[in-house]
């Protein structure tokens, strides 16, 4: 069973997937009952937020340190709404972290540069 809500899509982008995935060739291929579970498949990993995200920045806009900043100040915001949501007693392990210094360089959790066709930001 997911612990996530089940995706909403709008009508059209749902006929057009239950389109793709339950067409004339597929069903003749699979059968109606194999395509319709590969399809509530699909619906149920599209529900599930990614474990990675990777950001491109231009650095022609901003320099590289005030994007790493600006992010850092965003994935703060983050955790703060999410203890925020969470409610209830923190554990010890939390009270000890949210006494260290946040997102110094080197430290677990700051964002990653790395080299490439272009630059990107991927925070851990």
């Amino acid at each position: 069973m997911s612990t996530f809500p089940r995706i909403s899509l709008k009508p059209e982008v749902a006929d057009h997937l239950r389109s793709v995935f339950l067409n004339k060739e597929v069903l003749a291929a699979v059968g109606h009952q194999v395509a319709e579970s590969r399809f509530q498949k699909l619906l149920t990993c599209l529900s599930h937020p990614p474990s990675h995200t990777c950001i491109r920045a231009s650095t022609h806009l901003a320099p590289l340190e005030e994007i790493r900043h600006k992010l850092a100040e965003e994935l703060e915001k983050t955790r703060e709404a999410a203890q925020l949501r969470g409610g209830g007693r923190r554990s010890v392990r939390q009270r000890r972290a949210s006494r260290r210094p946040r997102l110094r360089p080197g430290d677990r959790g700051q964002p990653k540069v790395h080299e490439g066709r272009g630059r990107r930001v991927r925070p851990l």
